[in-house]
């Protein structure tokens, strides 16, 4: 498969972003034509599929639910060998939500995803293909550097501790900006 977007893991996000990707419109389409692809194609990458999580994920994209353009193998990002059911030489992009209802602690999802950041790297590096595009949620600030360092230059990082901060700051200066945020932010 060429131009598919890979999400390493099954977590509390990968529902959302699923319905994002799958109901997104022009800016999508746009770069899916960068690597000729016509539609979005996901490959699920997590430890355990079974079929509550393929059902949980219908439950969640409703009308966009199309099992030919979602793929779900089983893995774990960090493993070379697991990774590459989800051949991330050839995906479009990368995704790698946080985990963050895991019961373990930010350090080690944020260690976790640095440590897949780099397995991506040294297969990408392996193939000598271009990089994919990384898009990779890091819980602490304070790691962000060290995952940008670990990939290279086409990488992009989401600090959610960051974001929600500046979010929250924004809104207590300036009501009713949560309104802007959710117009910006919708589907048209």
């Amino acid at each position: 498969m060429r131009g598919h977007i890979a999400v390493l893991g099954y977590t509390n996000r990968t529902p959302s972003i699923a319905y994002e990707i799958l109901s997104s419109g022009s800016r999508l389409k746009r770069f899916l034509h960068g690597v000729d692809r016509a539609t979005p194609h996901l490959v699920i990458l997590d430890a355990e599929v079974d079929y509550e999580l393929t059902q949980d994920l219908r439950a969640h994209l409703k009308s966009y639910w199309n099992p030919h353009l979602i793929t779900f193998r089983t893995g774990e990002g960090i493993q070379q060998d697991d990774l590459e059911k989800v051949d991330p030489t050839h995906a479009a992009a990368i995704i790698l939500p946080a985990s963050t209802f895991e019961g373990q602690r930010r350090e080690r999802i944020d260690a976790r995803t640095i440590k897949t950041i780099l397995s991506i790297k040294n297969l990408v590096r392996a193939s000598e293909c271009d990089p994919p595009m990384v898009v990779a949620e890091i819980l602490d600030a304070r790691k962000v550097e060290l995952a940008e360092r670990a990939y290279g230059k086409n990488i992009r990082i989401v600090c959610s501790e960051t974001l929600i901060c500046r979010l929250m700051a924004q809104n207590i200066h300036h009501p009713g900006l949560s309104y802007v945020y959710a117009e910006l932010l919708r589907h048209v």
